[in-house]
């Protein structure tokens, strides 16, 4: 079965694992964790095996490419994103979906270190802050229509919602 949306998942990706991605397994996504370290992407096999997902799971070490090949565009640990990153994939991520998703204890920290909807002003920005643990999730968003789409994606993963739209 061929996935509905592709998500590239920029950054360090201990928030998604192990529940996120067996409960994004079941979404028909695939996931392309964009990565220059070898080491990491091992590592996820290993826990994407450990785990038994079914999720389309691809690697890749561009950061342009994945952005260009992704639906949704995920930034996970945004505060250590450089801005220099976001220049790079600007270009492809017009009209896209962006998801900048951290930790619940950390969403302040995000909006002092990076805006995103500044550096990425032609994308479709959601901000998202996790509880993993509780599997809730608080949205923020100023295009309404992503938005939406990122409160049913995580609704349907299990996570409870909280909607903080602008």
């Amino acid at each position: 079965m061929k996935a509905e949306r592709t998500i590239a998942i920029i950054g360090d990706t201990g928030i998604f694992f192990p529940g996120l991605v067996g409960d994004l397994a079941g979404q028909n996504v695939r996931l392309l964790f964009v990565s220059h370290e070898e080491e990491k992407n091992t590592e996820i096999k290993n826990l994407l095996t450990q785990t038994g997902s079914p999720a389309d799971v691809e690697f890749i070490s561009c950061e342009k490419e994945g952005c260009w090949e992704a639906d949704i565009i995920a930034f996970s640990h945004p505060e250590k994103v450089e801005p220099q990153l976001v220049q790079r994939i600007k270009d492809v991520a017009t009209q896209k979906v962006v998801l900048v998703i951290t930790e619940i204890d950390k969403k302040e920290t995000v909006s002092k270190i990076a805006n995103f909807e500044e550096l990425l002003p032609h994308s479709r920005v959601v901000k998202l802050a996790m509880d993993a643990e509780q599997k809730r999730v608080f949205v923020s968003a100023k295009d309404d229509e992503a938005g939406e789409m990122a409160e049913e994606f995580f609704r349907n993963a299990g996570y409870n919602i909280n909607n903080n739209n602008n």
